[in-house]
């Protein structure tokens, strides 16, 4: 194991710290720092530690191993100051005036950075967004007598360059996570899990733009660093799809994305940016990457909750043809509802995911029906994947208390699908859908519309007191209603005699496909009647485990 070199184990406090494998955790050079930073005169100190730190960067030479021992210690030290930067006085005050942030970023565009070990190279984006939350600090206290921006201007000035370095770069970055460190697979209950430094590097800069020039601003845009969290996202975090690794490169891109959209009238900053940058990174990677993440869900590796900021992304870049067309292509839209319909998770959960898919396919079915040929429509976002995606959003409204947003979301949905049958039937507008839309959507919406309405007739009546989520409930109701009567003409009273006749044959258990219409005689699956109560009938034992209509289970 090496050690710290003797000359700075005796003037600061040695850290367990080792260049090969990087153990020492967060509580540990947090310790070291407070020893640091509660001598007699800590501002004095940390004058001491940069100097002897630009000091080793000026005498290494190039391939000593002894030379990049002690710069590792120092800059590991240097990192650990800037964790405890608040107890010392005036602390960006000397990172300005030690031009700290331009050392970081010199190493960083040096020429074989990405060569170097990786624990260097972590440890030079790290310092140099430690350097970032330390200005971040500063520009934005507590109270604002004491804002100071000189570090935040600093670090501001010469962004563009940087990041536009890291641009060129970009296929020289990798993902570096725990194994990458040699930390140890298992990751105990309640460890952090890891993020690639150079997200955090993206994030801290995306909030030092925000504090600068305030909400709804572009200037970000200009920068590199949407171009870049776009790449890491794509490339660089599916690389490594592991346990343990949290993936938040997205962030940057989702915050920029917004601001400049809300600063814009219509939009068109941000769609200039993805038709500028989607080309370079691939609209094949960009959709992959929603494909891996949902799998990542469905698998229970990652939280609902963080796909839905993904879902944020997502909703964005549809608006860009050529992700539109690989949508189109690899039959995306299918994949996610079958994938939707078939979560084993809470409820809470799958409406979590129900909503993050439910906000794309809107603004999806919005530009494609524009930007695609009618055939290439019809498969991109078929009739009958989008009515099952409404059926499942239905039940799973029905299946807790429903929230305001579901039912927003459900209004919304089916106000699409009855304007999409509207123009199928219309002349003007037939070219975007094809008369073929209406027959696809009538032949779904014969199994999923009579079960959908008393599905929701029995929300609506859970819901006894006038609220919000009552009044949703109404008119969501309304819309399937009319959608299935008055465009398709299916007749209600026909439907419950149908259902009614067809109820032995299938499934009781409501999220079941099988409960709404009756297994074709292929697939072999005959209905079984439960041995507890003898009333109930499920398709098979999953179901009958999971169905809450029969408490009995056998």
């Amino acid at each position: 194991m090496l050690s710290p070199l003797p000359d700075t184990e005796l003037r600061y406090p040695a850290l367990p710290y080792n260049p090969v494998r990087r153990a020492a955790s967060f509580t540990q050079r947090t310790a070291a720092g407070e020893i640091f930073l509660k001598r007699p005169n800590p501002t004095h100190d940390v004058e001491n530690l940069i100097e002897d730190w630009k000091q080793a960067l000026r005498e290494r030479s190039p391939g000593s191993v002894a030379d990049n021992q002690k710069l590792l210690h120092l800059t590991d030290l240097v990192n650990t100051a800037f964790v405890l930067g608040r107890v010392c006085r005036d602390f960006d005050v000397i990172l300005a005036r030690e031009d700290v942030d331009k050392i970081y970023k010199d190493l960083l565009m040096e020429e074989g950075f990405w060569d170097q070990p990786v624990v260097f190279i972590d440890g030079v984006i790290e310092g140099l967004m430690r350097v970032g939350i330390v200005a971040h600090r500063n520009a934005l206290p507590e109270n604002p007598r004491l804002r100071r921006t000189v570090l935040l201007d600093k670090m501001l000035n010469d962004a563009p360059s940087l990041w536009r370095h890291i641009w060129d770069n970009r296929r020289l970055i990798r993902c570096h996570t725990r194994t990458d460190h040699q930390y140890p697979e298992e990751i105990e209950p309640g460890q952090k899990a890891y993020t690639d430094p150079m997200t955090l590097l993206a994030i801290q800069y995306q909030q030092l733009y925000s504090a600068k020039f305030g909400p709804n601003h572009n200037a970000p845009l200009d920068s590199f660093i949407p171009h870049v969290s776009l790449y890491l996202w794509a490339h660089v975090s599916a690389a490594k799809d592991e346990p343990g690794h949290d993936d938040y490169a997205h962030r940057p891109v989702v915050a920029i994305l917004r601001e400049i959209s809300d600063a814009s009238e219509n939009g068109q900053e941000r769609l200039d940016f993805l038709n500028e940058v989607v080309p370079v990174i691939g609209a094949d990677a960009l959709v992959s990457r929603w494909h891996q993440l949902f799998e990542g869900v469905k698998a229970g590796r990652i939280d609902p909750k963080h796909f839905l900021e993904v879902g944020n992304l997502m909703q964005s870049l549809v608006r860009n043809r050529d992700v539109v067309h690989s949508w189109s292509q690899r039959n995306m839209f299918a994949l996610s509802v079958q994938m939707s319909t078939s979560l084993d998770l809470p409820v809470p959960e799958r409406q979590t995911v129900w909503i993050t898919l439910a906000g794309v396919a809107l603004l999806l079915g919005d530009t494609a029906h524009i930007m695609l040929e009618q055939d290439e429509f019809n498969a991109c976002i078929r009739a009958e994947d989008y009515v099952a995606h409404l059926a499942n959003g239905i039940y799973l409204a029905d299946g807790r208390p429903a929230v305001t947003d579901m039912l927003n979301l459900l209004n919304e949905a089916i106000d699409w699908i009855g304007g999409a049958i509207m123009a199928s039937n219309k002349s003007a507008t037939r070219r975007y859908f094809g008369k073929e839309y209406e027959k696809s959507a009538r032949g779904a919406m014969r199994h999923e519309w009579y079960p959908g309405l008393l599905a929701l007739r029995s929300l609506k009546q859970r819901l006894n007191e006038p609220t919000t989520e009552t009044k949703g409930a109404t008119g969501v109701i309304t819309q399937w209603y009319m959608v299935g009567n008055m465009l398709l003409g299916i007749n209600e009273a026909k439907e419950r005699k149908r259902h009614e006749q067809e109820a032995p044959r299938r499934c009781s258990r409501m999220a079941c496909a099988y409960h709404r219409r009756v297994p074709e005689q292929a697939t072999g699956i005959e209905m079984k009647t439960c041995k507890g109560c003898g009333e109930v009938k499920y398709c098979g034992r999953e179901c009958q485990v999971k169905c809450v209509q029969c408490d009995t289970r056998s």
